[in-house]
């Protein structure tokens, strides 16, 4: 996951977080990734272990 991750903020890919099956973000960019967290570009942070991801690819 975290080389998709890597993918998604290179490529400025949209990315939905969501947490036990609930949306959190409905799909922003990525500012960067830690080995824990993620900042999404509109000031937001989510703890990795604890959401998931749905990268969407543009193409």
């Amino acid at each position: 996951m975290a080389a998709q991750l890597s993918d998604a903020i290179l490529k400025q890919w949209h990315v939905e977080v969501y947490q036990h099956d609930e949306s959190l973000d409905q799909g922003g960019v990525i500012d960067y990734q830690t080995k824990d967290i993620i900042k999404m570009k509109d000031g937001h942070y989510f703890i990795k272990s604890k959401c998931k991801y749905l990268v969407r690819e543009q193409r």
